[in-house]
C-alpha cells in the first residue's frame, strides 16, 4: 500500500521567502463547494447576493475549470497543493495500489500542502473545514478537518488543546453532514435547517479564530452548498435561501479584508448542474462482455445496510461483522464501498468503481472501448450519455497517475453514470467542471478576464505569491490574480 514513507520528489523542494514578489499580503480564502456561475449569476441579477455582486463589480473574476474527475477530493487537494492529481495522488474517491484499492484518505496524499509550505516559511495559517485533511496537520497555526473526517472522531483539530474551545464556539463542531444524510434528505425542511446550522458552525469557528489568533492566511471551506444542490438543485427557493446565508458570511469576510488590509479569494472546487438521468455503466460493460458480476460478502453487508438504513436489521453474523468494524471503516463502507457495485474485478476486463472512471485490464481494449462509450445512447431520450471519454494520460501527469482509472467518463449535461442501483435516488443535481474564482482587494478596482482559464492548482500558486513565498518548481499552477489599481 502507498504510505507516507514513500515520499515523492514533491516533498523535497526547499522553501524560502521569495524576493521581488512585492508587498506581502494577508490572504483570506473562502471556499464555496460546488458554486457555479450558472447559479450565482441569476441570483446576483435578482439582487439576492449583494456581496458576491460587490466583488463581481470591482474585483477580478473568472471561471475555474476543475480537475477530472470534478469531485471534491482531487479538486480541493489540487487547490491546496498546487499540482494536478497525478502528482498529489488523490485521483478519485478510490485509489488503485499494488494489491487492490484504498479510499482517498489524506495519508495517501503524496505532496506537501501550501499550509506546510507557508508554515516552513514562517507564515501562520488558520484552516477551517478543509476537505480530505483528516487527521489534521501539524501546521504553524490552527487546522480543523472537514469532508471525510470519520464520524464520531475527536481528532479534528490541531492543536488538540483548542478542541473544547472550538467545540463551544461552534455549539458542537461538525466536520461534515451526518453519515445518514441521504435518509435525512427525505425531510426537506429539517435538512435545510441542518445545512444552515452546519454552515453557521463553520463560520462561528472561522470568525472566532480569526479574531483571537494571529494569522497570515485564513482559509475556510463551506461544503453545505454541495450537499444542498445534490438534493434540491431544482428548488430555486431552497438554493437561494442557503446562498443568501453564504453571501452574508462573504460580507463578513469582506469586512475582515478591509480591517486587516487583506486580499480575499473566493473559489469553488467544481461547478454544478442538473441530474435528470443516470446510466448504469457496469450493466453496460456487462452487456458488452467486459464486466462480470457477483456480490462479495462485504458487499452483501453494505447492500443490506443501504436497503434497510440500519445495520441493526442485518441478521446474525452479518450484523456482528459490520458492528465489529471501526467507525471510520463503517463510514467509508456506507459512502463508497466498492462491493456495492457487485462487480467481480478479478474476472472483469473493464469495470467502474466510481461514476467517472473505468478500469481496463487489457490495453488493447482501450481504443475500441473509448469509441463504444462515446456513442452510448440513452434509450429514453436518444441523447449521447457522454460528452467525452479520455485516457488518464490525457488528463493527468506525475508519479501517481497509476492510481487513477484508465478511462475518465465526462457525462453529458443532465447525465451521470451509476455504478449501483439507486445510487442517485433522490438527487436532482450533480457535478459539472465549471466553478468560480474571484479575487478582491479593498479600495481597489480590477476588471475581469472572461477568457482566462483558472485551474485548481493555480489557487495555491496565487496564495504563495501574495504571501511572498517562493512557488516550488514542481508546481503546476501559476498565480491568477487581478491587476488592482487605486479605486
Amino acid at each position: 500500500m502507498f504510505g507516507r514513507w514513500e515520499y515523492s520528489i514533491y516533498y523535497e523542494t526547499p522553501v524560502s521567502p521569495s524576493k521581488g514578489f512585492g508587498l506581502v499580503r494577508k490572504v483570506i480564502l473562502m471556499g464555496v463547494d460546488a458554486a457555479t456561475w450558472s447559479l450565482i449569476g441569476p441570483l446576483i441579477s435578482q439582487e439576492k447576493l449583494l456581496n458576491f455582486s460587490k466583488i463581481l463589480a470591482s474585483g477580478f473574476s473568472a471561471t475555474l475549470h476543475s480537475t477530472i474527475p470534478d469531485d471534491s477530493p482531487p479538486a480541493w487537494t489540487s487547490i491546496f497543493t498546487g499540482v494536478n492529481p497525478g502528482k498529489h495522488g488523490i485521483v478519485d474517491f478510490y485509489l488503485r495500489d499494488r494489491t487492490g484499492f484504498v479510499s482517498c484518505l489524506s495519508r495517501y496524499r503524496m505532496c506537501r500542502t501550501i499550509w506546510d509550505i507557508l508554515s516552513k516559511a514562517g507564515r501562520r495559517c488558520i484552516i477551517i473545514n478543509d476537505p480530505v485533511t483528516y487527521p489534521p496537520e501539524k501546521i504553524n497555526g490552527i487546522m480543523t478537518t472537514g469532508l471525510l473526517t470519520p464520524s464520531g472522531s475527536k481528532n479534528w483539530v490541531y492543536p488538540n488543546t483548542l478542541r473544547k474551545e472550538i467545540d463551544l464556539v461552534a455549539r458542537g463542531y461538525e466536520p461534515d453532514v451526518p453519515i445518514n444524510f441521504r435518509e435525512l434528505a427525505l425531510d426537506k425542511l429539517a435538512t435545510l435547517n441542518l445545512l444552515d446550522e452546519l454552515a453557521r458552525k463553520t463560520f462561528r469557528v472561522s470568525a472566532h479564530v480569526a479574531a483571537n489568533f494571529d494569522w497570515d492566511v485564513l482559509a475556510t471551506i463551506y461544503t453545505t452548498t454541495d450537499r444542498l444542490q445534490h438534493y434540491y438543485w431544482n428548488d430555486r427557493h431552497a438554493v437561494s435561501s442557503h446562498y443568501s446565508l453564504i453571501d452574508g458570511f462573504l460580507g463578513e469576510y469582506l469586512e475582515m479584508a478591509r480591517i486587516y488590509d487583506a486580499d480575499l479569494i473566493v473559489v469553488s472546487d467544481h461547478g454544478f448542474g442538473p441530474l435528470n438521468w443516470s446510466y448504469p455503466i457496469n450493466e453496460w460493460l456487462e452487456q458488452n462482455n467486459l464486466a462480470k458480476r457477483r456480490v462479495p460478502r462485504f458487499g452483501k453487508i453494505i447492500s443490506a445496510e443501504h436497503r434497510t438504513g440500519s445495520p441493526r436489521k442485518l441478521s446474525g453474523n452479518w450484523q456482528a461483522m459490520f458492528r465489529a468494524l471501526p467507525p471510520w471503516m463503517q463510514d467509508i463502507a456506507r459512502k463508497h464501498a466498492p462491493g456495492t457495485s457487485g462487480i467481480d474485478r478479478s474476472a472483469s476486463q473493464a469495470y467502474a468503481l466510481t461514476s467517472r472512471g473505468v478500469f481496463v485490464r487489457d490495453a488493447e481494449l482501450m481504443l475500441p472501448l473509448i469509441e463504444k462509450l462515446k456513442h452510448v445512447v440513452h434509450e429514453e431520450t436518444g441523447k449521447l450519455v457522454f460528452d467525452n471519454v479520455l485516457r488518464r494520460d490525457e488528463v493527468l501527469h506525475g508519479s501517481y497517475v497509476s492510481r487513477a482509472p484508465d478511462l475518465f467518463l465526462i457525462p453529458s449535461l443532465g447525465f451521470e453514470a451509476s455504478i449501483s442501483q439507486g445510487q442517485f435516488d433522490g438527487m436532482t443535481g450533480t457535478h459539472r467542471p465549471e466553478g468560480i474564482y474571484m479575487h478582491y482587494r479593498s479600495h481597489s478596482r480590477c476588471g475581469s478576464d472572461p477568457g482566462l482559464v483558472v485551474r485548481p492548482w493555480d489557487v495555491a500558486a496565487s496564495i504563495l505569491y501574495l504571501q511572498g513565498v517562493s512557488i516550488p518548481t514542481y508546481f503546476d499552477g501559476n498565480p491568477k490574480l487581478g491587476d488592482f489599481g487605486a479605486d
